[in-house]
């Protein structure tokens, strides 16, 4: 977000390696997975409805934690307790790829505008009725944002209304001190007004900090998001798959031991991936018959390969997010 946090996005991170194996054999690259590829961001068209939204006269939106600060109200919580709401799914559906309408009601589509007229879409999970959460790589370019527009409690992604879903507007943004990409890949999104929970919109849980350690090799994570499909197009409607966990010695046997421990990989050996237009959702897995968000979405060895995902291991940042979830309770 401010100073150090604005990190320019450029197409050279498409390509990045991480260290040479012992053999000298060279690492696959890690992509962020922007929903258009080496084209990430996109040019929206004037006669687009989204085109006044994007050139409005607005003021450009907070990044640094001191701005971010005076926005929230003193003396007056304005982040719901989600302890005894969260990760309620509202089917126990798994195995179809399309999920049930508002299956998980804390998905989000986030689109940001910047302020050069460019614009890119990325995923996003709600954690508390006035935070959400996204990769860092989604909001990340070297030009400041003019305004972040989240999508809540949409199934299908052209009709977001049809299942109770509508528009939300940022009042701040905030991206982990540690980013470097894949590093600690992980924003929070403070909106302009607190969401009204129902069945169409709620909160998904958050880890514990002794998760940390845990790769979920063992545990069944699922995934979901609006990225692109076989037929090479995001998807209008809502999917999700399960895999599994892949241990950090093995993610790094595959990436390079550089990979920072904040990374979590998933499986990819079943051909069960994430793809672009997916960064920023959510893979979760499931205790006590609610949701957990273990990883933010990330990167990816390349969408039809067989090489692990990568995502943001929520639990190695819980205090970070917690911090900022205290700052307005």
């Amino acid at each position: 977000m401010g100073g150090r946090c604005l990190l320019l996005v450029t197409v050279a991170m498409l390509a990045v390696s991480w260290a040479v194996a012992e053999d000298n054999t060279t690492s696959p690259p890690v992509t962020p997975l922007f929903p258009e590829g080496d084209n990430f961001y996109f040019d929206i068209d004037p006669s687009d409805p989204l085109y006044d939204e994007m050139t409005a006269e607005a003021a450009l939106l907070p990044t640094r934690i001191s701005e971010v600060r005076q926005l929230l109200p003193r003396g007056k919580s304005t982040t719901r307790n989600t302890r005894n709401t969260c990760g309620r799914r509202n089917t126990r559906i798994i195995n179809g790829q399309v999920t049930k309408p508002n299956e998980y009601p804390w998905q989000v589509w986030v689109v940001t505008f910047w302020s050069d007229g460019r614009a890119a879409s990325c995923g996003g999970s709600i954690i508390s009725n006035r935070w959400v959460m996204t990769a860092a790589h989604c909001l990340s370019r070297s030009v400041r944002i003019r305004s972040i527009r989240v999508t809540v409690g949409a199934h299908d992604r052209l009709n977001p209304g049809s299942h109770g879903g509508y528009n939300v507007y940022a009042a701040a943004y905030v991206i982990h001190w540690g980013y470097r990409f894949p590093s600690f890949d992980i924003a929070l999104i403070y909106l302009q007004r607190p969401l009204t929970f129902s069945r169409s919109v709620g909160p998904v849980c958050l880890p514990s900090s002794s998760w940390v350690t845990d790769d979920f090799v063992d545990d069944v994570i699922t995934i979901s998001g609006w990225g692109r499909t076989e037929r090479g197009t995001l998807s209008r409607y809502l999917r999700h798959f399960e895999t599994k966990g892949v241990s950090l010695s093995a993610c790094r046997s595959v990436y390079g031991g550089g990979l920072s421990s904040s990374v979590l990989c998933t499986d990819g050996s079943k051909l069960k991936k994430v793809c672009f237009g997916d960064s920023g959702g959510p893979a979760m897995i499931e205790k006590n018959g609610r949701m957990y968000q273990v990883g933010v979405i990330s990167f990816t060895g390349g969408c039809t390969s067989r090489l692990p995902d990568g995502t943001c291991r929520v639990a190695r940042v819980i205090g970070w997010i917690n911090y900022f979830l205290g700052l307005s309770s």
